[in-house]
């Protein structure tokens, strides 16, 4: 049954006659359970008076580890595999973390539903109009709407449309809130649909060769209205009360498409400029009985680890010119590449040793300690990053700061004051050669933010999943700060990114791109083009163009460069 009230007369039947059986089983009276455990609200609504009599409280626990844990099992015996991104985390990799699991209906007809004829006609033809209508060309996948039903004020709905990036069309609503926050923010990809802790209801459409050759039948029979070739409308339910989808969330999905068909079209002006409005922007849908409101980016709205202006600042070193001789060099002169790199090292050590800035110059024993720390950091900068002091971004001391040396110094928290001393005076030394870096300061004195990342840095012996997670969240700002080059390489499909740890070339030609997408961004920055979004649109370009041109080194564009070697070793 799809009915929260059929459901709970289901779970009332089964258990008086369970009862009844274990009792006729023993020969004895056999006692009712005090507590019953039922995961969605509406069944325990309506399961409550029915188990009144027997002094059986009804509660609700969306979490069941027991019966989660006997659910994946069939699951994965039935399916022949473990479902990625529904299952929760396993304790062996989130020891903390109790296991979610989301389950999914996805019936191959619209009959297996048994949504009434009429229900059914109204629920397509809404989707039609929402199809025409194209809100997803207004409103990204993370500008949800909140809808409040009239009939239920208590229990609004939130609506997100799929489709601005031009691949999966439709609309999702969320019984809550909460677990639309945690798709979207979600970081391990994999893990986005694990844990919803309510229904949530997906319609989308597909070209009709997509659709199961019993649905197309459908269609064709019942000759229900689509908008187009390319608008056959499907239905994923997760989490609903014994996997259907009852007469209630029909009826608010219908009026759901048709009231943010007219929300888009008649805000259409201020959704095109994706403000975030100071206080919501409420629309009252007189036809559907819903009100609408918009809140804007979900995302944006979101406080940062890292706070971002909405202009940004140039992060490269002032006096420095972008030299291709600060690149670490892919043949001949290495050697004498990293010699000057060493020497560094040694001039460091004797402007610490002659007291800088006319104070008094520093014990042998506490050279050594800066030294040691700052061979460190230009360790990191030389192999890490593949370039010089001399050309260090405020991207690089992010990297090192928040990644580097959380993970990789043990005993970081307390190293940390070492290492933050180190890093003033190292800045302070390329200032004395007439190379500044503004940015330092800030990043160096935000203690805070580097033990944060120090604490939450996972051990050695977590998943990698859980690194990765955590190292997404370092990338997603330095993304966002346009410090980081588009990851798709030019001319393949999304499924083709830059990745140097694939050959030796790659590596090289990817540390390149990344230096000078980073002198692109201040190039621009310093132009005057400060915007985020205009400014790695320019980046994009020239990156594309950077991809495409022939390489001195290579005597071939990089891109070519790349998909040989590839190539190469695919066949080794």
């Amino acid at each position: 049954p799809s009915e929260p009230d059929d459901v709970a007369h289901l779970y009332a039947r089964t258990l008086v006659s369970s009862i009844a059986a274990a009792a006729s089983t023993a020969g004895a009276t056999v006692a009712w359970p005090r507590i019953l455990l039922v995961r969605h609200a509406t069944v325990a609504r309506a399961l409550a008076p029915l188990l009144a009599t027997h002094d059986v409280d009804v509660q609700v626990a969306h979490l069941l580890p027991d019966l989660d844990d006997a659910a994946r099992q069939m699951r994965a015996t039935i399916m022949g595999e473990h479902m990625v991104g529904l299952d929760g985390p396993s304790r062996e990799e989130f020891p903390d973390a109790l296991p979610g699991l989301t389950l999914l209906s996805i019936p191959e007809t619209w009959s297996a539903w048994a949504i009434p004829a009429p229900a059914l006609g109204e629920l397509f033809a809404a989707a039609a109009r929402f199809y025409a209508a194209s809100p997803w060309a207004l409103l990204e996948n993370e500008e949800t709407l909140s809808l409040v039903n009239s009939r239920e004020p208590e229990r609004p709905w939130t609506a997100a449309t799929m489709g601005n990036a031009g691949q999966q069309f439709g609309l999702s609503l969320y019984a809550t809130d909460d677990d639309l926050m945690h798709l979207i923010t979600t970081r391990d990809h994999n893990a986005s649909m694990r844990g919803l802790r309510d229904a949530a209801i997906t319609i989308n459409f597909d070209a009709r060769s997509e659709l199961p050759r019993a649905m197309r039948q459908e269609f064709k029979t019942h000759r229900w209205p689509v908008a187009g070739p390319n608008a056959y409308p499907w239905l994923i339910v997760a989490n609903s009360p014994a996997g259907g989808v009852s007469r209630a969330q029909v009826d608010m999905l219908t009026r759901a498409l048709d009231a943010t068909a007219r929300f888009t079209t008649e805000h259409a002006t201020l959704l095109g400029m994706h403000s975030i409005p100071a206080t919501p922007l409420v629309y009252t849908d007189v036809q559907s009985e819903l009100r609408v409101e918009y809140r804007g980016h979900r995302l944006r709205a979101l406080p940062r680890v890292w706070p971002l202006s909405a202009e940004l600042t140039a992060g490269g070193v002032v006096g420095a010119t972008n030299d291709e001789g600060a690149i670490m060099p892919w043949e001949g002169d290495m050697d004498a590449w990293m010699a000057v790199e060493r020497s560094n090292v040694d001039r460091f050590a004797s402007w610490l040793s002659t007291g800088p800035h006319g104070g008094a110059p520093n014990s042998s024993a506490r050279v050594r300690r800066y030294v040691a720390d700052a061979r460190m950091f230009l360790d990191f900068l030389n192999f890490s990053r593949s370039v010089s002091v001399h050309a260090v971004h405020e991207c690089d001391l992010r990297i090192f700061l928040y990644d580097y040396f959380p993970s990789e110094v043990p005993g970081a928290r307390r190293a940390l004051t070492g290492m933050l001393a180190t890093l003033d005076k190292l800045f302070r030394w390329l200032e004395s050669d007439r190379r500044s870096c503004p940015w330092s300061a800030p990043l160096l004195s935000d203690r805070p933010s580097i033990e944060n990342r120090i604490d939450g840095c996972p051990k050695h012996a977590t998943s990698h999943a859980a690194m990765a997670i955590w190292r997404d969240e370092l990338s997603d700002d330095l993304f966002d700060r346009v410090m980081l080059p588009d990851q798709v390489l030019v001319g393949g499909d999304d499924d083709e990114e830059w990745d140097g740890a694939i050959g030796e070339r790659e590596n090289h030609l990817q540390s390149e791109l990344e230096r000078y997408w980073l002198w692109k961004r201040e190039e621009l920055i310093t132009a005057g083009l400060t915007d985020p979004g205009a400014l790695r649109k320019r980046c994009n370009e020239w990156q594309r163009e950077w991809e495409l041109r022939k390489h001195k080194a290579f005597g071939k564009p990089p891109a070519t460069v790349i998909r040989a070697e590839r190539r190469r070793a695919r066949s080794t």
